[in-house]
């Protein structure tokens, strides 16, 4: 646990789900393209027995004059459903920085010990819109995990990696930024280790709120990363 919270920090994870604001559903316009493109589990990370399902997903558009002016928390909804594609195990929000959390980003979805689906199977991750938001929505998107989204080993230290590289690399690709090189990277891991405490705040699947130094640390790693105003 005491070195999980720098790993936490990468994660652009999102705070408890509140409902929108009644707006005009004619108001925005549809996302041209929604997807999940990547993903990466680890267990082991927090403590023994916990589980970390970190995604990298899509909602964008075209044009930039179509991205909605309200902030992403407002219009998606990602939801974690278990392998009978019906039953909710969790619910996120995307992090609200870049692109006002359009366009491109990443996510995830946090089991304690004990809370935690069985390891390995074949859960679905939704994008969907938020309810009200559009008069007609878009049609939810599903994906669906594959053994090789897991990972193959078992120490923390050795999820810790393989989750930091994942999270690198993917918020990089993301912003369509330069991938770090070697010596970039190594400083950059050894930040994450020296930024936060080494406790983590309680929180829960359904409720959690990434520590801001993920976008210091994406800064750093990934030239030409620069955040949306606001």
């Amino acid at each position: 646990m005491k070195r999980f919270i720098s790993v936490l920090s990468l994660v652009v994870m999102l705070a408890v789900l509140l409902p929108p604001s009644p707006v005009c559903a004619d108001t925005y316009e549809l996302p041209d393209t929604i997807q999940v493109k990547d993903v990466q589990v680890v267990k082991n990370v927090a403590e023994a027995g916990d589980m970390f399902i970190a995604f990298w997903y899509e909602w964008s558009y075209a044009s930039e004059d179509d991205i909605p002016a309200i902030p992403a928390d407002q219009v998606i909804l990602f939801t974690l459903l278990d392998t009978d594609g019906t039953t909710i195990l969790a619910t996120q929000k995307p992090y609200v920085f870049f692109e006002n959390g359009f366009q491109q980003g990443i996510s995830g979805f946090y089991f304690a010990d004990g809370d935690d689906p069985t390891w390995g199977g074949a859960y679905k991750i939704r994008i969907s819109a938020v309810p009200g938001i559009y008069t007609t929505p878009p049609d939810p998107v599903n994906y669906t995990l594959t053994s090789s989204d897991y990972s193959l080993v078992e120490t923390e230290a050795e999820n810790e990696a393989i989750l930091e590289a994942w999270l690198i690399v993917a918020g990089c690709s993301a912003r369509e930024a330069t991938p770090p090189s070697d010596s970039a990277r190594e400083k950059t891991l050894i930040l994450l280790r020296n930024l936060l405490t080494d406790s983590i705040p309680p929180f829960s699947s359904n409720e959690t709120t990434p520590p801001n130094p993920f976008i210091c640390l994406l800064a750093i790693s990934c030239p030409g990363w620069e955040p949306s105003p606001g």
